[in-house]
């Protein structure tokens, strides 16, 4: 081949590219087919499969609608699309095409079935309008178009105004949702317009606690063209709220007239409403009381009586303002159920003082007392109350002898409201007979008693000395008014052989010819129990010989430390009756200030300067003595203690020491210098 002839070929190869589609629409460079191929003389051709720029769908892909996509060549005069429902008879199973549509790719306007595989194809005229031959083929297959939807299918909300989302969807320029309260009420419901693959439900289509809501989805392409329905979907708004942790318990009692009532925190609440009544019938007409918190502190306007039965229910308000159901009927009663105990004079007994110190044992929540007495039970209601802070009233007015008086007591509480009152308490004042009884000793004689108790256990005794000022010419004993034989010296020992009741114990001395008196009160009552109220606290350990250990009514400390950290006291036990050394040997190693951060109210030294209920003798609990009151007091609901962590007197190194956890009960070893609560026991 000479030089001109390959300078000819190279301007023809040149020209050909050059004019591209303007002679061979099929060349393009979406399309680079050989021209002088066999198969395609003459031709004009769209490529297979393999070469078709599918946007969607792909081949095989599951879509909501199909946009057909050719290869675009830049000088073809006309599209043709055709859709078969078979792939192997493609001619007889056509159900749409185009006849000529202008733009390489079409959205086809066809009624869709989910789940319906379909297969197409498509070919290119040149600019003479000679088509060329058809594409291979490809398939896609309709789906329901939406997943991943939230609220889920058959699901529930808390939310009455819920986002109703979807799965993006391949080719969506838009989305149209509706919903309706029923599956037949989806075809009338109004269609919402969305850009994105969620909708947000507005306050204007608020739905209730509930409801059943049903919805469906369709896509919209960027022609416009909108693909089929989704499935429909449904969820229930539903708040299902389990109420725990009421206070006060329900059916259970209260001593305060205007008590917080508490409940558990509900998950999604903004508030709470809370109503109650006297009656439960009452409680639809009482009137709703707002609050931001778990709990609503009934105020003076709404105070309850004592014997009030109160009920009550709360709701729950999501951030919307929409309001859940009530819930159940919760009852309390206001009471306050005493046990008066710790009387003196004792009740039905008597006393030889003509001006008597009425006394009785502190109640809890009480701030105050009243009290009233008269020669008559019936007399007393015609008797004002006289108040007092303290538990005690001296009367002032001398009694006679014989008198019998009566005598009732009424709690106070901090809020001032009184409490019920009291039994009738009596008493009688005896002074022996032919015995003369000057009130007034004068300065020379005093009769004085040591070694005298309150109370006494069954089976125990007490010995009592008389202690005069003077020369005594006899001495003559009176056991509830019955002369005790050979007890003619200042002392006396009682108590063995008596049993559980009331007792006076009077002396009568003379002193140069002149008789003088006093005397002493004292009960016997049966052996104490465990949480029983006993020498100055509550029971909570019991020997085998009549002894044990009680514990304080209350905490003395909520944030003590045990002190010394760094310091080992050295000699410390846990053992059960180990306490009362333990706590010695720390305030004798530490002193009046401990030697770490300088504190002079250290956890064993609280308890040994403590004075309570006329007793001194306090410490700090031993490891083993601290567990005794957990198992039986703590566990059992009694001692009003705390579910914390409280210290015990043993040592378990220069820098730990033994605490429990009141909560379950656990025992541990950590640092002196921690801060916990601190309870006083001692023996009996």
């Amino acid at each position: 081949m000479n030089i001109n002839k390959i300078r000819f070929l190279l301007l023809l190869i040149s020209i050909l590219l050059l004019t591209g589609c303007t002679e061979n629409p099929f060349l393009s460079f979406d399309n680079p087919i050989d021209p002088e191929a066999e198969s395609f003389d003459d031709q004009i051709v769209v490529s297979d499969p393999g070469f078709i720029e599918m946007v969607f769908p792909q081949n095989e892909e599951a879509v909501i609608y199909p946009r057909l996509v050719l290869s675009e060549c830049f000088e073809a005069s006309a599209y043709r699309f055709q859709i078969a429902s078979s792939e192997n008879d493609f001619a007889g199973s056509i159900i749409w095409e185009t006849a000529a549509a202008s733009a390489s790719s079409v959205f086809p306007d066809y009624d869709w079935e989910k789940g319906t595989t379909y297969y197409w194809r498509g070919a290119a005229a040149d600019s003479g309008g000679e088509w060329g031959i058809f594409s291979g083929i490809g398939s896609f297959t309709v789906g329901d178009g939406v997943s991943g939807v939230s609220p889920a299918d058959a699901g529930t909300t808390l939310d009455t105004t819920p986002l109703l989302d979807w799965g993006d969807v391949t080719g969506a320029a838009g989305y149209k949702i509706r919903f309706a309260l029923s599956d037949a009420g989806l075809d009338a419901a109004p269609e919402k317009s969305t850009t994105e693959s969620g909708y947000q439900v507005e306050s204007g289509d608020l739905f209730a606690y509930g409801d059943e809501v049903f919805w469906q989805v369709l896509a919209v392409n960027e022609a416009g063209a909108e693909g089929a329905w989704s499935e429909v979907n449904n969820f229930t708004v539903s708040w299902d709220i389990s109420w725990s942790s009421f206070t006060p318990a329900n059916n259970g009692t209260t001593m305060d007239t205007t008590p917080l009532l508490g409940w558990g925190y509900v998950t999604g609440a903004a508030g709470y409403k809370v109503r109650f009544a006297l009656s439960e019938a009452g409680l639809d007409a009482a009137p709703e009381k707002s609050t931001t918190e778990s709990g609503y502190q009934v105020e003076s306007g709404d105070v309850f009586a004592y014997g009030d039965e109160v009920f009550w229910q709360i709701l729950a308000v999501n951030e919307d303002g929409a309001e859940g159901a009530w819930s159940t009927v919760n009852s309390f009663s206001v009471s306050w159920d005493i046990t008066w105990s710790g009387l003196s004079p004792v009740d039905n007994g008597s006393t030889m003082d003509t001006t008597p110190l009425l006394d009785w044992d502190d109640v809890t929540g009480a701030a105050g007392y009243k009290v009233r007495f008269a020669l008559s039970e019936a007399g007393l209601v015609d008797e004002l109350y006289s108040s007092v802070t303290d538990s005690e009233y001296l009367m002032e007015t001398p009694l006679n002898n014989g008198d019998k008086v009566y005598w009732q007591l009424q709690p106070v509480n901090p809020d001032g409201v009184n409490g019920a009152e009291s039994p009738v308490f009596s008493f009688t004042v005896k002074i022996q007979s032919g015995i003369s009884i000057t009130p007034d000793f004068g300065d020379d004689i005093e009769i004085t008693f040591s070694g005298a108790q309150s109370e006494l256990v069954i089976g125990s005794n007490m010995t009592i000395t008389a202690g005069v000022n003077g020369t005594v010419d006899s001495y003559i004993w009176y056991l509830d008014e019955n002369i005790q034989e050979g007890e003619s010296s200042n002392t006396i020992i009682i108590g063995n052989d008596l049993p559980q009741g009331s007792y006076t114990l009077a002396l009568v001395i003379q002193v140069d010819g002149e008789l003088y008196t006093d005397s002493v009160f004292f009960v016997v009552v049966p052996p104490p129990e465990i949480g029983d109220s006993y020498a100055g606290g509550i029971v909570f350990y019991l020997d085998d010989t009549g002894g044990g250990l009680v514990c304080a009514a209350t905490d003395q400390g909520t944030s003590i430390e045990w002190g010394g950290n760094g310091w080992s006291v050295g000699g410390t036990s846990t053992a059960v009756g180990t306490g009362a050394a333990n706590t010695a040997a720390i305030v004798t190693a530490y002193g009046d200030t401990e030697p770490y951060s300088g504190l002079t109210n250290y956890a064993a030294k609280l308890c040994s300067d403590l004075e309570l209920n006329g007793y001194d003798d306090w410490f700090l609990p031993s490891k083993d003595e601290l567990d005794l009151m957990y198992d039986n007091l703590k566990t059992q609901g009694l001692g009003g203690f705390a579910s914390d962590s409280y210290w015990s007197s043993s040592e378990s190194s220069s820098y730990y020491a033994w605490y429990q956890y009141f909560y379950n009960g656990s025992q541990f070893s950590y640092a002196k210098h921690l801060n916990y609560r601190v309870r006083a026991v001692r023996a009996f």
